[in-house]
């Protein structure tokens, strides 16, 4: 379980490098549009779509969050006072 966490661990951290170079190109860049390749599809973005890509990169750390979190076996933990 270890392994495949940690390849889908990589595989999200490659998307949002992908995504965050797509949104600095689109940006500071001056591209007019720019090819974002997930590895599964291929889309071209433009600055219209930067929204979208802000809201998939986020919810792509989220994901990260999450899958490190079930590999490092994080749990929620409730503290109370002590009175």
């Amino acid at each position: 379980m270890t392994d495949f966490l940690a390849d889908r661990i990589a595989a999200v951290e490659a998307i949002i490098t992908n995504c965050e170079a797509a949104m600095l190109a689109l940006t500071l860049g001056g591209a007019q549009s720019y090819s974002l390749d997930t590895g599964q599809t291929k889309q071209t973005v433009t600055k219209l779509d930067l929204a979208k890509l802000q809201d998939l990169c986020n919810s792509l750390y989220n994901q990260r969050e999450m899958l490190l979190a079930r590999r490092n076996g994080g749990a929620t933990v409730n503290v109370g006072g002590a009175w």
